[in-house]
């Protein structure tokens, strides 16, 4: 904090007659990667003043609205210090006088991701350390303030909201699914009814229509000859395991 003598007797005496504290924010480019001192971007600050007399009696902190200043987000990559001043003229009996800084802000935490992923609906999932878990909490914030895998500053606001928290990772994160193929089949009448776990498709139409089974491309054509029966489908991803399926309609409305 770098503080600054009071003005001339006479001037900009407080309305109150306690103390007309002036502070903000001072700014300068950092010296080097090596961490230094400086104030938390985006968050508020309240100097106010104290006055002792030669016996070193204190008076309570007095301060003023202008002695409030928040530091904006695009000075994150700044070395931030207080400077103060005292406007008014100090009382007759004061010998000297000192600053105190409060923190008006709310509780905030700093958190360390680990990694991030896509999400199936468009939203991401960040992995954070077991450590960190109960910095975050379901419908708070979190704002990005330093880009990925870089040193560089986010000067947007970049604020989201956790929508939800998993203690284990999502199993569209954990499986790596490998696409059969696209194909259009027709589903058999009263094959798809609500209610039913089954959907029974169409492969009676005469070949070579498309529909048929063995013209799809989920039919394994190395089921010829000495193989045919080798499974009970014919499907090309046979046994049936972690196998999933999207349906969707000509209209390419999804509908499973």
């Amino acid at each position: 904090m770098v503080p600054q003598a009071p003005p001339p007797p006479g001037q900009n005496t407080s309305s109150d007659g306690k103390a007309k504290v002036l502070a903000n924010v001072q700014s300068d480019t950092k010296s080097g990667l090596v961490g230094e001192k400086s104030l938390k971007s985006q968050r508020t600050y309240q100097v106010g003043v104290v006055y002792k007399d030669i016996y070193g009696r204190e008076t309570p902190v007095f301060t003023s609205k202008d002695g409030t200043f928040t530091v904006p987000k695009d000075l994150s990559d700044k070395r931030n210090a207080v400077v103060a001043n005292l406007q008014n003229q100090a009382p007759a009996w004061v010998d000297t006088f000192k600053f105190f800084v409060k923190e008006t802000s709310n509780e905030y935490y700093n958190a360390c991701m680990d990694r991030w992923y896509d999400a199936e609906d468009d939203n991401l999932w960040l992995s954070f350390p077991s450590a960190e878990r109960n910095k975050i909490k379901e419908d708070g914030f979190i704002i990005l303030k330093k880009q990925a895998a870089s040193q560089d500053a986010v000067y947007e606001e970049a604020r989201y909201k956790v929508i939800d928290i998993q203690n284990e990772a999502p199993q569209d994160i954990k499986i790596d699914y490998e696409l059969y193929g696209t194909d259009t089949l027709s589903v058999l009448a009263n094959g798809a009814l609500p209610g039913s776990k089954t959907i029974k498709f169409d492969f009676t139409t005469p070949s070579p229509a498309a529909t048929d089974w063995d013209a799809s491309v989920f039919y394994d054509g190395l089921l010829v000859g000495a193989n045919v029966g080798k499974t009970d489908t014919g499907f090309i991803g046979w046994p049936l395991e972690d196998v999933v399926i999207k349906l969707s309609n000509t209209s390419g409305t999804n509908t499973g």
